[in-house]
């Protein structure tokens, strides 16, 4: 995970936290409402994925608008990098759908 970027990023949303770094962290869990992580663009964007149990609902990690695909490994903090992005607004999913977010990259 590659964060001595010295990112500062926009973080508004109900549930989840940051890490100490203050690095997005999202809660990746079956049930929980559909999250907002909001960043600035056109910076270096790392999201912390936690998932708390095994089930496998909530294995994956599908951000289609990029082509990212990232395992979420129960109990461990798995880091995916997104990379600088221009301002929009982008889904990110489990792959049955079960789980969802959005990131919202704002100028």
């Amino acid at each position: 995970m590659s964060t001595g970027y010295g990112l500062r990023f926009l973080w508004r949303w109900t549930g989840g936290g940051r890490t100490s770094r203050g690095t997005p962290e999202v809660r990746w869990q079956v049930g929980a409402k559909p999250m907002r992580v909001h960043v600035r663009a056109n910076r270096p964007v790392t999201i912390v994925f936690m998932r708390p149990d095994a089930n496998p609902a909530t294995e994956s990690v599908c951000f289609p608008d990029f082509g990212i695909f990232a395992m979420v490994t129960p109990g461990v903090r798995t880091a995916v990098e997104i990379g600088p992005r221009a301002p929009g607004r982008h889904e990110f999913h489990s792959p049955d759908r079960d789980v969802t977010g959005w990131l919202i990259v704002e100028p």
